[in-house]
């Protein structure tokens, strides 16, 4: 059964979050299953497997220190002064590496909302000959 999986090694039996929203109703088949499962192995846990999908796509993905500092240099020169200052303000205040991340990331984000456009529409268009 796919829905409940019995782990000795940790001591526990996890279920499918399907089975157990299931078996939150009162008299479901579901509801009968688990409660003979926790009386059978009473010395186990019981664990409710997340429904994580196998991909995760960001859509900030690649959106790094270098990604935005080549961005603000190419689009916004004057301001990589600003980026920089931002970056050792936040550094001040003594954050790890991921905390002063999403601080930087989300000052780029705010400052720059349109980033992908920017670069979209600055793209020279090759000229096209019409043949007729």
């Amino acid at each position: 059964m796919r829905d409940i999986m019995f782990d000795a090694i940790i001591n526990t039996i996890t279920i499918s979050r399907s089975f157990y929203d299931a078996s939150k109703e009162f008299g479901s088949e579901e509801q009968k299953q688990l409660a003979d499962i926790k009386k059978e192995y009473p010395h186990m846990a019981i664990a409710v497997k997340s429904k994580r999908t196998g991909s995760r796509k960001s859509e900030f993905k690649g959106l790094t220190y270098d990604y935005m500092r080549r961005f603000i240099r190419i689009m916004d020169r004057e301001n990589i002064v600003t980026f920089e200052d931002v970056i050792a303000h936040y550094e001040e205040f003594g954050y790890d590496s991921g905390k002063l991340y999403q601080c930087v990331k989300d000052w780029f984000l705010r400052t720059y909302p349109d980033h992908k456009d920017m670069i979209v529409n600055s793209t020279p268009i090759r000229n096209q000959k019409i043949v007729a």
